[in-house]
């Protein structure tokens, strides 16, 4: 693949971005019954932090059902953000037209060859 069509299919990525959203990383942890955690500093909220372009969709697709099975939820969204945007497991997304942040359960790592960084994500309780 020659980097001028890597750098198209970027800008391709980025136009179908039609959303805005902030990142927050967190601090893993277990409550006192041994459950995974994540402790988040600051609010999350959308109005928090450097905005970053976004587009979402909700729904388990049958690519995802399996991790939607391991985490024990019926509803998951998919968050496409640009190429070698800094998300991480764990992170929360605050998209601006979602009332509740979504957590980051699984990151594409598309390499050299990567025109967008998909996060597939749960709401936080």
């Amino acid at each position: 693949m020659y980097a001028a069509d890597i750098n198209e299919g970027k800008a391709l990525q980025r136009e179908l971005m039609d959303l805005r959203c902030t990142i927050h990383s967190g601090t893993a942890g277990a409550d006192r019954f041994g459950n995974d955690t994540v402790a988040y500093t600051g609010p999350l909220s959308f109005d928090s932090g450097d905005y970053v372009p976004c587009r979402s969709e909700p729904g388990v697709t049958p690519e995802n059902q399996a991790l939607a099975n391991r985490i024990g939820k019926s509803e998951l969204w998919t968050v496409t953000l640009p190429a070698y945007t800094p998300v991480s497991l764990g992170d929360a997304i605050a998209i601006e037209t979602f009332s509740k942040a979504l957590r980051v359960e699984s990151v594409s790592d598309g390499g050299s060859f990567e025109t967008a960084r998909v996060c597939i994500c749960s709401a936080v309780a």
